[in-house]
């Protein structure tokens, strides 16, 4: 009798409001079919339906106040990229918390939450298609523009160009380390690596204000030439987008943080028997256009992102759009020449007067 009357007692003590979630709870949230249904879901985030590399498996729960579930959704590799970033927060049944929540919400059956993430990277594709995604980290507020050859020896070359005429689409200036090219012109760019580079590793383009006053201005083309009416908009999803890449696998991209503009392409190792490999890039804005350039100077930045967005090598290089980039070439190398001499002279009298005086004492 004590001891029925001791089990009786303790029964009472275990009062159900004040329990953590059962077993019970945890296999019905944790069901079969619950779990199918979310598999089923978070494989529409990828292009071809299947994950490459889980990184973190799914957790779900009950905590918190009563009735309110707990759901947090750890990282996934979908196809050598990341796609879904870590979301954890308290939610109700009924929706989600709005100062959590990163997406639209639906509910499951047996009060399990939902969560769609049509805007989980940094970065906004300009291609509405979910097959054209590509994610990459967000880019700085002042992107560096110094050369870093990195871990690959990456680095950028031209290949033997014509007599710098008039009339010539582009030309490379070794002397002003600039390229003069024509609006819409394609430009062959050769891209080197002293050692191959992992799969998925991706090659940007960028193109940045070289003055500090405009330093943080997003570059884009001019009203004019990004109509919807110009010629060279005609069925492209990009038609504000600066620099454009003639390879069908390229994604032109916006940075949520910043709003520069960028298009990435997939890295390629070169070929047998070749030492690089070459992309061609076009530049579709004159750097004269009001409300574009505005005849501000601008460098495009080559960045080499490995599969997480990271850069692991960069290359910049002033670049001007004009008509005549042959004529234009010629006249900066002399202005060039013309400074440096100026210099040479001043520095080589100061040091015939520094000698003078050393003579004299």
């Amino acid at each position: 009798m004590i001891n029925t009357g001791t089990s009786h007692e303790m029964e009472e003590e275990q009062d159900p409001a004040t329990m953590t979630t059962s077993f019970s709870d945890l296999d019905l949230q944790l069901s079969q079919e619950t779990m199918k249904q979310m598999w089923e879901e978070l494989e529409k985030l990828s292009p071809n339906g299947s994950f490459t590399t889980v990184v973190d498996q799914t957790t779900m729960g009950r905590g918190g106040p009563e009735d309110e579930e707990f759901v947090e959704c750890d990282k996934f590799v979908i196809d050598q990229h990341i796609y879904a970033q870590q979301v954890e927060n308290v939610v109700s049944p009924n929706g989600v918390n709005p100062s959590t929540s990163v997406g639209t919400h639906t509910d499951f059956p047996n009060g399990i939450i939902h969560m769609d993430f049509p805007e989980i990277s940094h970065l906004q594709p300009v291609f509405t298609q979910q097959e054209q995604f590509q994610q990459t980290r967000a880019s700085c507020a002042l992107p560096a523009t110094d050369n870093w050859p990195g871990q690959y020896g990456f680095s950028v070359s031209f290949g033997p160009q014509e007599k710098p005429t008039k009339s010539t689409a582009w030309t490379y200036s070794e002397v002003k380390d600039k390229l003069y090219v024509n609006m819409g012109t394609a430009c062959p760019v050769r891209f080197h690596t002293t050692h191959p580079t992992q799969r998925g590793t991706i090659l940007r383009c960028m193109a940045v204000f070289t003055k500090p006053e405009y330093v943080t201005e997003v570059v884009k083309r001019c009203l004019n030439h990004s109509s919807p009416g110009d010629m060279t908009n005609e069925n492209h999803p990009a038609p504000e987008h600066l620099i454009r890449c003639d390879s069908p696998q390229s994604h032109y991209l916006i940075d949520f943080n910043t709003g520069r503009h960028s298009v990435t392409v997939p890295f390629e190792n070169p070929q047998a028997g070749m030492f690089y490999t070459t992309y061609l890039y076009k530049f579709m804005c004159l750097g004269s256009c009001v409300g574009g350039l505005n005849r501000r100077p601008i460098k495009i930045i080559f960045t080499l992102e490995n599969e997480h967005g990271l850069c692991v090598g960069r290359r910049s290089l002033e670049v001007r759009i004009c008509a005549c980039p042959g004529r234009d070439r010629r006249i900066e190398e002399k202005h060039f020449e013309q400074q440096r001499d100026h210099s040479h002279k001043v520095l080589g009298k100061l040091l015939n007067v520094q000698l003078q005086r050393y003579v004299m004492n």
